[in-house]
């Protein structure tokens, strides 16, 4: 496997960015509607894309086979998608992605972290050079999590230890 990235705070400026190309998408476009008191629709999206790198000590990378016709065989891709406008507005530039990610992985997988939200540790895209500043400012965010069989257990499942103490 490869490095384990850490992620740092957006500076301010990119921040600014954010929040000005999302503004303007949610005012007075196709993303806003005065029936719901100026919040965007329920599907709108933000221009931001969340994904997570689902680690397991034993399997490894949780991997999606694509469903989509491609050249060139079998297309693999991490779970994740679009930030929709609504949570943008909702959670913020910070946030958001984290939500959007735990959302989507719950959507592909029924892997569900959404009241979790801490065990998604974003990734510094930073570390990668001009790749991650690239990804970066094209709105991609990426989150780490760390899973092991006891997330696909619930613990009041889990029979009591029959070994001698």
């Amino acid at each position: 496997m490869g490095n384990c990235l850490c992620f740092g705070r957006e500076s301010s400026e990119l921040e600014d960015d954010l929040l000005s190309r999302d503004d303007s998408c949610l005012s007075g476009n196709s993303s806003h509607s005065a029936v719901n008191g100026g919040l965007p629709r329920d599907n709108a999206r933000s221009g931001l894309r969340a994904f997570v790198l689902t680690r397991h000590a034993e399997h490894g990378i949780l991997l999606l086979e694509s469903s989509k016709a491609r050249k060139g065989g079998r297309y693999f891709q991490l779970p994740g998608g679009h930030v929709d406008a609504k949570e943008l507005h909702a959670y913020g530039p910070e946030e958001a992605p984290r939500v959007a990610a735990a959302r989507e992985l719950y959507e592909e997988t029924g892997m569900d972290f959404r009241d979790r939200l801490y065990r998604l540790r974003p990734v510094d895209l930073e570390v990668l050079g001009s790749e991650g500043q690239r990804l970066h400012s094209k709105g991609r965010r990426y989150f780490e999590l760390d899973i092991s069989k006891t997330d696909s257990v619930h613990v009041e499942d889990i029979p009591p230890h029959s070994g001698s103490d």
